[in-house]
């Protein structure tokens, strides 16, 4: 995608090329925004949970924010290093322990 928010080449001819998951680019860049999406949501609620003193929650919360710092990390170090295969194995990783502390902050909410 390079320098620019939206890939380069992209062309829509209907509707189904939205849904094209075999076209590289338009993968990534669904990725990526996921990935704005998810860190914006979890810098939100680190935020609600701070302002409203939930401090039941405070651990669990910092071990959400630890694995996204690393989740983020580790994602750009891929991209950067030319997809690194141990760089993006521990990103797929730190993905899977990132959802486990998210349940994790879900569970210590519900006590």
């Amino acid at each position: 995608m390079g320098y620019t928010y939206l890939p380069n080449d992209l062309i829509f001819n209907n509707t189904n090329d939205v849904f094209n998951f075999n076209n590289h680019s338009l993968v990534q860049f669904y990725h990526r925004n996921l990935a704005y999406f998810i860190t914006f949501y979890i810098l939100a609620l680190t935020f609600y949970i701070y302002n409203k003193r939930l401090t039941s929650l405070y651990s669990a919360m910092k071990l959400v924010i630890i694995f996204l710092i690393l989740q983020v990390i580790l994602g750009i170090l891929t991209l950067l290093s030319s997809l690194n295969i141990y760089l993006a194995s521990a990103h797929q990783i730190t993905s899977v322990i990132l959802v486990f502390s998210a349940i994790n902050l879900y569970y210590f909410h519900a006590k």
